[in-house]
């Protein structure tokens, strides 16, 4: 049931999404981390693309047992797609931020130099899969980790605003 047109859907709300809150916390480089959420599940089309059999066998994995794509990942490949994506984008040579953005998407806490760009790209796929928008591969909301909101200085308060703003913003994006 993988769909890369649905992947490319939660990948333009995730970009637009950490497009935006670089805006809510004056990020300097608004297009940097918009890239970022754009790319930062580019490591499950390569998956798709060149271990089909593998992925889709990760997927199933994934649904029957109810876990993270993530853990299905470790377990099945020994390897995951923030792994993959990250080493793509340095084979790419892309900055340092992005590609720690796109490899600690999950575990921003993990980056040497992009914290903040994979804090925000972490938060930006959480408010995207809260909205449906599009499809990681799964309808899970994953679990936003205990220190990005704070490290982002984000208040409580502007998340029905954004979420708002977020769902327009997708709809004209997409």
């Amino acid at each position: 049931d993988f769909s890369p047109t649905g992947l490319w859907e939660h990948s333009v709300g995730a970009a637009v999404g950490a497009g935006l809150l670089a805006r809510y916390t004056r990020h300097e480089d608004r297009e940097e981390v918009f890239v970022a959420g754009l790319l930062h599940d580019v490591g499950k089309l390569v998956l798709f693309h060149f271990l089909t059999k593998e992925f889709l066998a990760v997927l199933e994995t994934s649904r029957r047992e109810d876990i993270p794509i993530r853990t299905a990942e470790q377990r099945l490949l020994g390897f995951t797609h923030d792994q993959v994506g990250r080493l793509l984008a340095e084979r790419w040579k892309l900055p340092v931020r992005l590609s720690e953005a796109i490899g600690c998407h999950h575990r921003p806490d993990l980056a040497q130099v992009g914290k903040r760009e994979a804090a925000l790209v972490h938060v930006a796929e959480a408010l995207t899969r809260a909205l449906g928008l599009g499809s990681g591969g799964d309808d899970a909301v994953p679990m936003l980790e205990p220190d990005c909101w704070r490290r982002l200085g984000l208040q409580t308060t502007i998340l029905e605003p954004l979420m708002i703003e977020l769902e327009e913003q997708y709809a004209d994006a997409r």
